[in-house]
């Protein structure tokens, strides 16, 4: 089992008996991202951040890389959907969390319980504006914010979308005073008439802000010279021999290569010989400790793995409802700053070969070095001040 006690951010939680490899530290200080604007000449009233569930994290990170770019005098609070808000108990903020529409649950109850909850929040915390994140603007939402003309509404929503999808959401657009959409490598790619203002890709860490190799190296104990890659397809099946993750793992087992795998709930002595498991969150610091890398290709985690210049063979998740993953990898592969493969054992493992060669990788990491990337968390934090302050 891996341990380091060179990494800041993080302290373990976690019982050994899990058989991860976990980064330990100080007590965790997700501030250490910030770089947060100049206080405004005239105090704002408070901020309320309410992200949707999803099927990650994605929506809450955006959300927290923009409070923690605001002014260190602006109040912030979060109310998030997603079963991951205690990660906000990590910061100086304000958070409570409202379980999601599951089927089976009256939608309209839900969406009442949501907008009395909504009013309770902004009324206790004297909110001047509520900056929602996610794809879908919820009725309950659209009811809180239509009984206070005073509270300034914020909507922040990812521009790719699959075609067709989503027309039903965008004639919501008129109910929000500013629409915010964190943008992608290819700035063409957006909503049609979405009515929104686009910034750079918002992530949580910019890329100034990533670790080097070596340090990230040394927060995750690992061998400085061994080529190491990271596996991140979610929950990862890696003692499954159908799955792609076995699939790559078993492709790489004769090899010097040592594979990395996130917060895989594995117990010690099950992962195959060539795998090491760790948890970290936020991780995206760390990503330049990896020689290349196999994801999926949702927002986040894919430009944290652009902002850490890493190699990667990206695997779109088809099944999401709105967001196109498979624009956005072919769109990092048509730069030269990615590979695509679907994701199915073959195609990811004829990727994965690819990704090996060396000279491939080489020039994939000179087109990732020439890219210039501005975290558009910025951009966002100074947007929403300016709609609050009007």
């Amino acid at each position: 089992m891996l341990m380091s006690v060179n990494d800041p951010l993080h302290r373990d939680m976690h019982s050994p008996a899990e058989g991860l490899a976990t980064p330990i530290g100080l007590d965790p200080n997700l501030h250490s991202f910030a770089q947060p604007l100049p206080n405004p000449s005239l105090p704002l009233p408070p901020a309320l951040m309410m992200s949707s569930n999803g099927t990650g994290m994605g929506h809450l990170m955006r959300l927290l890389a923009i409070a923690l770019r605001m002014p260190d005098e602006q109040a912030v609070s979060f109310m998030s959907l997603s079963g991951a808000a205690d990660v906000i108990e990590r910061t100086r903020y304000a958070w409570e969390h409202m379980s999601s529409y599951r089927p089976g649950f009256a939608g309209s109850a839900w969406e009442r319980h949501l907008a009395a909850r909504l009013r309770t929040s902004l009324g206790n915390s004297k909110a001047g504006a509520l900056i929602f994140d996610g794809a879908a603007p919820y009725r309950g939402l659209r009811m809180a914010t239509a009984d206070n003309n005073d509270v300034t509404s914020v909507w922040m929503r990812r521009g790719l979308w699959k075609e067709g999808l989503g027309g039903r959401h965008l004639r919501h657009s008129d109910d929000f005073d500013l629409i915010i959409e964190p943008g992608e490598l290819d700035g063409a790619l957006t909503v049609p008439d979405g009515g929104a203002i686009p910034v750079g890709p918002v992530t949580l860490v910019s890329s100034d802000q990533v670790l080097s190799k070596k340090q990230a190296r040394e927060v995750l104990g690992l061998d400085p010279d061994r080529p190491t890659l990271l596996l991140s397809l979610g929950a990862g099946k890696i003692n499954d021999t159908s799955s792609v993750a076995r699939t790559l793992i078993d492709l790489v087992a004769d090899t010097d290569w040592l594979v990395m795998v996130p917060s895989n709930p594995l117990a010690a002595g099950q992962a195959p010989e060539n795998v090491q498991t760790f948890r970290s969150l936020p991780m995206a610091h760390l990503m330049p400790a990896f020689d290349g890398a196999v994801a999926a290709a949702g927002y986040n985690s894919a430009y944290e793995l652009l902002n850490a210049r890493v190699p990667s063979v990206f695997l779109p998740n088809t099944a999401t409802g709105i967001d196109d993953q498979t624009a956005r990898a072919q769109m990092f592969a048509d730069a030269g700053v990615g590979l695509i493969a679907a994701d199915a054992p073959q195609s990811a493992r004829a990727g994965l070969m690819q990704l090996l060669d060396d000279t491939t990788r080489a020039e994939m990491k000179r087109n990732l070095d020439a890219l210039q990337l501005t975290n558009g968390a910025t951009t966002a934090a100074q947007l929403i001040m300016e709609a609050m302050a009007r």
